[in-house]
């Protein structure tokens, strides 16, 4: 079998790092534009060939990795369309997984499959990072959970090569609709972003700051650290494409500025307390859970993953009362 990822970036290079013990049995062949991340990938092992021309590395390629920010998978999905053979099952990192899928079917039609992938760093390297640092690790999907998310009618095959991927990658699989992988990884991934780019915005701008800021403190540093790890133009795009969810979002963060207004302009230390303490409990239980990978779990959890052969047929075959696929 030969994987060919697009795009030789952290995850891309970590994925072809974790495959590369199955050499005997996969194929790995990386594509970047960027020269030196292909010669840098091939000298780590994470690709046994790389190709300067896209088309080389594409066309006898079972599964197609693209491992690149939403703007530019959306440039390369129609540019690809041709180098696919029409057994290729296509899976992206990228987030907007409900807009990638509509993308897909809209220029494919129905020649190739398209399977979303919502990844999460093993906790060893779950220290804050700059937004330019980058890890490349074998293990950096190990002793996760990935998510599959894939679009109504999607070929069992298709889906069984994304949960072999994820096996490989020592991670295990968590099936998704398309918009609660989105919803997922808006609240764990673009919020935070979002939340620190305002902070900056209310510290930065406000008049003072140049005597300000040789005093900077260690949480307004690690707070700075969360925004950036989106391009200014990609941000804006995720924001606006999926514009309900994003002015939802930015709703629930208002509601909460608003309640905590509130209780400070009442002088309410009782309330304050013990809205602060029920903050610091459940940060330390989600960090605590994140770290270890054991969570408790609720028993709504429980009967998902008890339906999941639910979702798999209402996957495959729709829903059969409303005649939809």
């Amino acid at each position: 079998m030969q994987i060919t990822t697009i795009g030789l970036g952290q995850v891309g290079v970590s994925v072809g790092l974790a495959l590369a013990k199955f050499k005997q049995d996969i194929s790995l062949v990386g594509y970047d534009k960027d020269i030196a991340k292909q010669n840098f990938a091939q000298g780590l092992g994470a690709c046994r060939k790389t190709y300067i021309n896209r088309y080389d590395a594409l066309k006898d390629a079972d599964i197609v990795l693209l491992a690149v920010p939403y703007q530019e998978f959306k440039k390369i999905l129609p540019e690809i369309k041709d180098d696919l053979k029409p057994t290729a099952v296509v899976m992206s990192f990228a987030p907007n997984k409900a807009q990638s899928a509509g993308l897909f079917q809209s220029v494919y039609a129905g020649k190739n499959h398209f399977i979303g992938l919502t990844v999460s760093y093993n906790s060893e390297y779950s220290r804050i990072l700059d937004p330019g640092e980058v890890i490349e690790k074998d293990d950096l999907f190990s002793n996760t959970t990935i998510g599959i998310s894939v679009p109504t009618g999607t070929d069992e095959t298709a889906l069984k090569y994304a949960s072999d991927l994820v096996a490989l990658l020592g991670a295990k699989v968590y099936y998704l609709d398309l918009l609660e992988a989105d919803g997922i990884e808006r609240t764990a991934h673009l919020f935070p972003q979002l939340v620190a780019g305002l902070a900056l915005g209310a510290t930065i701008q406000r008049p003072g700051w140049n005597d300000s800021r040789d005093t900077i403190s260690q949480p307004y540093l690690n707070l700075a650290a969360a925004f950036g790890y989106e391009k200014a133009e990609d941000m804006a795009n995720l924001l606006v494409d999926e514009q309900d969810m994003s002015l939802a979002m930015i709703d629930q963060l208002i509601s909460s500025a608003t309640a905590l207004r509130g209780m400070v302009a009442d002088k309410d230390e009782q309330s304050l307390a013990k809205y602060f303490s029920g903050l610091l409990e459940k940060k330390d239980a989600t960090l605590a859970g994140r770290r270890s990978g054991r969570w408790e779990v609720s028993k709504e959890k429980e009967e998902t993953k008890k339906g999941a052969a639910g979702f798999l047929r209402q996957l495959f075959f729709g829903n059969k009362k409303s005649g939809s696929r």
